[in-house]
């Protein structure tokens, strides 16, 4: 009947179609073939054709492959689906078959509409030998007008776009049970009206395919005239083509002619300003050396100055180490001679005093003494002898006493002094510390204000090499600068020779072709 959705596989560009048929034959039964008629440039074609199968047995399978029709060459398979004879049975059906070819799972789909018509050759027996005398009882109008049904529904399939099928078993042999004469009469009836219509649809099909054939060489013929078309239209552009290039060619010779003029004639009053190009050029490379020159002194000059600079400050340097050193040895030399001058002081003060105890003593000894024996000599003379004893052991413990009391009063004096002479001698040792502490924090802060007047010398130094650097760097750029574009404009003029000699070289060679 019909199929939608074709896909071919790989044959069809973006937004194409196709020109399908359709052909449908009995599976190991070539001859059964039969072909729908070619609809153009679709992919839902609706063929409505209808045809009768009458070699189809009972369980056979049915093959359908849709094609996509080529005029010049083969035709294309842009699907196929098998119908088993195992899957339907007796009755009318209208289903629907997936379409499939080359791996493609799905290429459309395929509409079908199949009747299975009473075929009165399957009803006849397999024995027939009755003859009209005894065929049984007359038929009546009613069985004479039954064998027509069949053709009916061939021709309702037909306009339906069906395909017949003949049934395994026929209604005639269902109903009158016992072959009989008007059965065998029927059964003829039905043959002759089956052949007719196999032969209306053989018929229809040759027209089919003449129709096609015709339809063939009608699309053959115009896609010929078209070509021929083409290859006229095609032609008159060649040719339209060939005309535009000329002109454009002289257009474009025209043109360069006068570009060759124009620019001899830049060239001519380049050449006439060459001198004065040249001598400007000259100048400026005298300029540009002049420069260089100037830059080359004023750096020598600034690394002079920067030398004398350098040597200036180290002398400084030098100067200020000498009077920091001196200064250093005059506080030391002083120091060291205060230390012993304290030092011979404190020793004299100590043996003075020393002696004068020692002189005090002894003094005080002799005293003792001379007491003693004075009073021992007028003991003796006044009281007897036991009592002068008595007295002398009484005025020897006294001694003894005093002795021992003044060696005790003497070496409390002389703790009492060393614990003032080492008292004196902490003093000055701390004193002595200060002054050291206060010379060492001198001498860290005459380095550190050494170090600071470096740093700024140092940073004043760098600050005058980076200006000088800088200086340098822009008179050395600006020389580049000028020797660039004295360059550049030396190139300008030898690029401006060479074209004049080749328009010269070219216009001579057109002179030359235009005389030949």
């Amino acid at each position: 009947k019909g199929a939608a959705g074709l896909r071919p596989a790989g044959l069809l560009p973006a937004g194409g179609t196709v020109d399908p048929y359709c052909a449908c034959e009995i599976n190991g039964k070539p001859r059964s073939r039969i072909i729908t008629r070619v609809i153009e440039d679709t992919l839902d074609p609706d063929w409505n054709h209808g045809a009768w199968l009458s070699e189809y047995l009972a369980g056979d399978n049915l093959v359908f492959t849709v094609y996509d029709k080529d005029w010049t060459r083969e035709d294309h398979v842009i699907g196929s689906a098998t119908l088993r004879g195992a899957d339907f049975h007796r009755g009318a059906f209208d289903l629907e078959l997936p379409l499939s070819h080359a791996g493609e799972p799905t290429c459309g789909r395929l509409h079908l509409q199949i009747n299975f018509a009473e075929s009165a050759t399957q009803s006849i027996p397999s024995k027939v030998s009755a003859s009209p005398s005894t065929a049984g009882p007359k038929a009546t109008p009613a069985a004479a007008s039954k064998p027509r049904t069949p053709l009916r529904n061939i021709g309702r399939a037909h306009a339906k776009g069906e395909i017949i099928l003949p049934t395994p078993g026929g209604a005639a042999s269902a109903r009158t049970g016992t072959p009989g004469a008007p059965a065998l009469g029927q059964a003829r009836h039905h043959a002759v009206a089956v052949g007719k219509a196999r032969e209306e649809a053989e018929r229809k099909v040759k027209e089919e395919a003449e129709e096609q054939a015709r339809i063939a060489e009608e699309k053959k013929a115009r896609q010929e005239a078209e070509r021929k078309a083409n290859e006229e239209a095609q032609e008159q552009a060649k040719i339209a083509e060939e005309k535009e290039q000329t002109a454009k060619a002289a257009a474009e010779q025209q043109a360069r002619i006068a570009e060759q003029i124009k620019a001899r004639e830049e060239a001519e009053r380049k050449v006439k300003t060459g001198a004065e190009e040249q001598a400007r050029l000259a100048e400026a490379e005298n300029a540009r050396e002049e420069a260089e020159r100037k830059a080359k002194a004023e750096e020598e000059e600034r690394a002079r100055i920067t030398e004398e600079k350098k040597a200036r400050e180290e002398a400084y340097r030098k100067v200020e180490e000498a009077e920091e050193q001196a200064r250093i040895a005059n506080e030391r030399n002083a120091r060291q001679e205060l230390e012993r001058k304290m030092k011979e002081e404190g020793q004299i003060r100590i043996a003075d005093e020393r002696k004068a105890k020692e002189e005090a003593e002894q003094k005080a000894k002799e005293e003792v003494e001379e007491q003693a024996r004075i009073a021992e000599e007028k003991t003796v003379k006044e009281k007897p002898e036991q009592r002068v004893e008595e007295e002398a052991e009484e005025r020897a413990k006294n001694a003894e006493e005093n002795t021992a009391r003044e060696d005790a009063e003497r070496t409390a004096k002389e703790a009492a002094e060393e614990q003032k002479r080492i008292a004196d001698e902490k003093r000055f040792k701390m004193k002595a510390e200060g002054r050291a502490e206060e010379e060492v924090e001198q001498q860290a802060r005459s380095a550190e204000e050494k170090r600071a007047r470096e740093e700024t010398v140092r940073q004043a130094r760098i600050v005058e090499e980076e200006k000088a650097k800088k200086e340098a760097e822009q008179q050395a750029k600006l020389a580049d600068e000028e020797k660039a574009r004295g360059e550049e404009e030396r190139q300008i003029m030898v690029e401006e020779g060479e074209r004049v000699m080749s328009m010269e070289e070219a216009e001579r060679q057109a002179k030359m072709a235009g005389g030949e």
